[in-house]
């Protein structure tokens, strides 16, 4: 409406431009200079007739114009958002999620927030019972929400609420989609209250639908959780992998967390590390960890316990080794699988065309230096790890042989310049094709700084090379196992953790006797042949302008 009102007022102005308009206009002529001053007109100097002149035709398009601009901004649809409810159909959307399970306070006895939603759900329907009189039907549909959406008996309420509670965390999206479900038989649904500890979070919801209500239940509890347990393999070190323990807290701790681990050599207590970029973060390793059963423990892990204890269990298959099938001794120290595990390491004439599946290292015989060979370096993948040590001087002065061709799912790392390549390698999973090690000479008569050189170029690619393929292993899913306090299994508690977020206030259980949302936005019908409409109007003001230019009417344009 504030846009027609601006409208209105500029067409009144247009009108009052042509109504109002001196009568006469003062020129002046060089002859005038000859001639005494005339006496001042005696009439009036602004005349305002009840019609302007009709051959004024800008006139008549600025007119014509502001009509049909007019007629564009009128609104046709009333602005709306709630109207009078005719009968009241009512959705609870229930959230039965572990963290329910946590209590209002530490105190002995207090309610566990699946009472409180209980509550909230029984004195609802009694209101929605209460109101239902004065708009018409009433209808219920209960909707239980955990790992899936169940529907519900409104009996169900007076049942012990503790024996409704999941083993499974949920995110908000499960109680997002519990919005969209279609109307149950015989009930339509102008009402949906989601009672849930978790805040609203409903995004962009459509512009009608039934009213929703979301209420928030649970006083704000620390918590501490067991966040993630992750092998992180240790390359070309040890064959042991190592454990690496993220924990997380919610809210402010009362006390540094207290980790224990139970392994197959013994209880184990790590030091945790707080991260010095999050402040609510702690890390924990444990080193030299063997196969077997795993128990992760927290002590006073604060409200919720489905996420305090962690079980696990390691395979030996899991731990890295290479799998070594070349014709050389592997060098001393480097960790071993058995046959068919593991990284494998052979020659590259082996492969036969055909690349294995898992990562592997596939060595050619590079040779000794030829004094008579001279090697320029040419394409190189720049800040490669496995060329971040290589010394590319003393490498044109020891090169090896190029490898006679690459398999085809390699790309050349290193190539001559003649682009024949060194190195060779492929991403997923990690493999390599790079010349063998050179064995050690000893200083002496037939040595030479060349020979040396080549043996410590060659290793250095080597052993960089096998340390790039063994850092991309990935290690096996430890399947984790989570129990609360009595030993009940939970699946998926890191939905859970988040025990301390602020309390919202209720709901307004006044919109109850509202109609379901017909419109939550401003939306405007545009009157039909809206483009012709538009285009009239343009060209109006096109010819508004075309006679403002080139036409005159006596003396005035």
């Amino acid at each position: 409406m504030t846009l027609f009102a601006i409208m209105a007022t500029a067409s009144l102005a247009i009108l009052a431009f042509h109504l109002v308009r001196p009568n006469f206009q003062n020129l002046r002529i060089s002859i005038a200079r000859l001639l005494p001053t005339p006496p001042a007109s005696a009439a009036r100097r602004y005349r305002f007739p009840s019609l302007p002149k009709l051959r004024s035709v800008p006139f008549w398009a600025r007119i014509l114009s502001c009509i049909a601009l007019l007629t564009l901004l009128w609104p046709q649809t009333p602005i709306s958002s709630t109207s009078p409810a005719a009968g009241l159909g009512l959705r609870i959307v229930l959230d039965i999620s572990p963290s329910l399970q946590v209590r209002e306070s530490a105190a002995a006895g207090a309610a566990q927030r699946i009472e409180l939603a209980f509550e909230v759900a029984r004195s609802a329907i009694a209101l929605a019972r209460q109101i239902s009189p004065e708009t018409g039907q009433f209808c219920l549909d209960l909707r239980l929400a955990g790992a899936d959406i169940s529907p519900a008996t409104e009996d169900i309420l007076a049942q012990d609420p503790a024996t409704f509670l999941g083993h499974q965390g949920a995110g908000s999206q499960i109680l997002k989609r519990a919005l969209s479900l279609p109307n149950p038989n015989n009930c339509s649904i102008s009402h949906i209250l989601v009672i849930s500890d978790q805040a609203e979070n409903l995004g962009e919801m459509p512009s009608t639908g039934p009213i929703i209500l979301w209420h928030q239940i649970g006083s704000p509890r620390p918590n501490l959780a067991i966040q993630s347990i992750a092998i992180t393999p240790t390359g070309l070190g040890e064959l042991q992998p190592s454990l690496d323990i993220t924990l997380r807290s919610f809210g402010t701790a009362t006390s540094p967390p207290l980790l224990t681990v139970e392994t197959p050599a013994g209880l184990a207590v790590p030091a945790l590390r707080p991260d010095p970029s999050q402040p609510n973060l702690w890390h924990a390793r444990l080193d030299n960890v063997q196969a077997g059963l795993y128990r992760a423990q927290l002590d006073d892990g604060g409200a919720f316990s489905g996420d305090d204890q962690a079980i696990f269990t390691i395979q030996d298959s899991g731990f890295l080794g290479f799998d070594w099938q070349f014709d050389m001794a592997p060098p001393p120290g480097l960790p071993l699988a058995a046959r068919g595990d593991g990284i494998l390491v052979t020659s590259l004439a082996q492969l036969a065309g055909s690349e294995p599946q898992r990562p592997y290292v596939a060595l050619y015989d590079g040779g000794p230096p030829d004094p008579q060979r001279q090697t320029r370096i040419g394409p190189f993948l720049d800040a490669h790890p496995i060329l971040q040590m290589l010394d590319f001087d003393a490498f044109e002065r020891a090169a090896p042989r190029p490898a006679p061709q690459l398999p085809p799912e390699m790309i050349a790392a290193l190539q001559n310049e003649n682009g024949l390549a060194y190195l060779g390698l492929r991403d997923a999973p990690r493999s390599v094709v790079i010349a063998a090690p050179l064995a050690p000479m000893p200083f002496g008569a037939g040595a030479s700084s060349a020979s040396h050189d080549a043996f410590t170029v060659s290793n250095i690619l080597f052993f960089a090379a096998i340390d790039w393929v063994a850092q991309g292993y990935q290690p096996p899913d430890l399947n984790l196992l989570w129990r609360d306090t009595s030993g009940q299994a939970i699946l998926d508690p890191q939905f859970e953790s988040d025990t301390a977020r602020a309390l919202s206030p209720p709901p307004d259980y006044a919109q109850l006797t509202l109609g379901p949302t017909a419109i939550r936005s401003r939306t405007v019908d545009y009157p039909q042949n809206f483009d012709w409409i538009l285009l009239f109007a343009l060209s109006l003001l096109l010819v508004e302008r075309l006679f403002g230019q080139f036409w005159r009417s006596g003396t005035s344009r």
